[in-house]
């Protein structure tokens, strides 16, 4: 009995440090809807692709209640093109620097206003993050932007770019990778 009461008082002050030093942790979902996107133009042979896919964010907050950092990936996706032929999206990374932070808040303005794509639709309001976002924004952090991919039958749209950038506490940039 006395070995369960020390594991669970160890196991209690672990979560408690735990919690206080790394802030808390919301995770979010978004669901992306495409309506008869066509993707023969960029990439010949996927076709119209309608369906959705989710994307699975968690945000790690400061003890202040401001965003540090954002990870990202693509869970379930249900998408298929006008040959019924199962389409999938892979993307994922994780910026704790804030550039990918004003897309995720923005989807839907990036989407319909910047690229005339109103055929991908997010299920939040542009706006949303807006709550979590500190008055100064980081200045110094790493920001990692795997390749996203959509896939069908052998067919591959890949836009290749693997973003690394690293900012010191001094401000200045030590590591800036870029690789389409």
């Amino acid at each position: 009995m006395k070995t369960f009461r020390a594991l669970l008082l160890i196991f209690a002050c672990a979560l408690f440090f735990s919690y206080n030093a790394t802030g808390q942790v919301i995770k979010k979902t978004i669901v992306v809807t495409l309506d008869q996107l066509n993707y023969d133009p960029v990439c010949p042979g996927l076709g119209t692709v309608s369906g959705y896919y989710v994307y699975e964010l968690n945000m790690k907050m400061s003890k202040e209640g401001f965003l540090e950092r954002l990870t990202f990936h693509v869970g379930k996706s249900d998408l298929k093109n006008e040959n019924g032929d199962k389409v999938i999206i892979v993307d994922s990374g994780t910026d704790n620097l804030g550039i990918l932070w004003d897309w995720f808040n923005n989807a839907n303005y990036y989407n319909h206003v910047l690229w005339e794509c109103p055929e991908i639709v997010y299920d939040t309001d542009d706006g949303w993050l807006d709550e979590y976002l500190a008055p100064v924004w980081p200045s110094e952090g790493v920001t990692v932007e795997m390749s996203c991919k959509v896939l069908c039958k052998g067919v591959i749209f890949n836009i290749p770019v693997l973003a690394v950038v690293q900012i010191n506490a001094n401000g200045e940039m030590v590591v800036n990778f870029f690789k389409p």
